[in-house]
């Protein structure tokens, strides 16, 4: 499942994530993000 949290307070949706995630969650910065690293978050990395 993804849910998406946005916002300009990343300390309130640091807490909204926790309320609704608890502590077993990854972030992605979306500024950060390109399109090449989309298959890599979604699909996982290979074992092999």
């Amino acid at each position: 499942m993804i849910k998406i949290f946005f916002g300009d307070d990343r300390v309130l949706a640091q807490k909204e994530i926790k309320k609704a995630l608890g502590e077993n969650y990854e972030v992605f910065d979306g500024l950060e993000l390109g399109e090449t690293d989309l298959p890599s978050i979604f699909f996982g990395a290979s074992l092999f």
